[in-house]
């Protein structure tokens, strides 16, 4: 499976017309298929993960989009620190979107990696804690 990994891969590292092509939802599941079959390329990843964080990119992406790329980078172990920032920054601001068990898995993602983010962390355990939502945990 690598093998053929590495060959689906080779287009969009080697071809910049085929990655103008991909909008940053096309990006942000890329990279979580990476993750569900445990394929962890760092130049893939750091390529998609630096045009995630540019915020043409970050602005196509609904909250439940951000929590799988979050959760896949926490999986592939992959620490992108400006895409990490910037997504911590994307999901304080849109907090409320989130359900119960999206923000128990952007907190995975976050400690996985030992990302320090003391606000976000501090936001999502006390978001999780409102009344309001465990109604929404699945």
């Amino acid at each position: 499976v690598p093998g053929l990994l590495d060959a689906l891969t080779k287009p969009v590292l080697e071809n910049p017309k085929t990655l103008r092509k991909l909008s940053g939802k096309g990006m942000a599941i890329i990279v979580w298929g990476c993750a569900k079959v445990g394929y962890r390329s760092e130049p893939l990843l750091e390529l998609l993960l630096d045009r995630l964080r540019k915020k043409k990119f970050r602005q196509q992406l609904k909250h439940f989009n951000i929590v799988d790329l979050m959760w896949a980078v926490g999986e592939l172990g992959f620490v992108h620190q400006k895409l990490m920032t910037c997504m911590a920054y994307r999901i304080e601001h849109h907090i409320d979107a989130f359900d119960c068990q999206q923000l128990a898995t952007l907190a995975y993602a976050y400690a996985r990696l030992h990302f320090p983010h003391k606000t976000l962390m501090s936001l999502l355990a006390r978001r999780a804690c409102e009344p309001d939502m465990a109604a929404t945990f699945t």
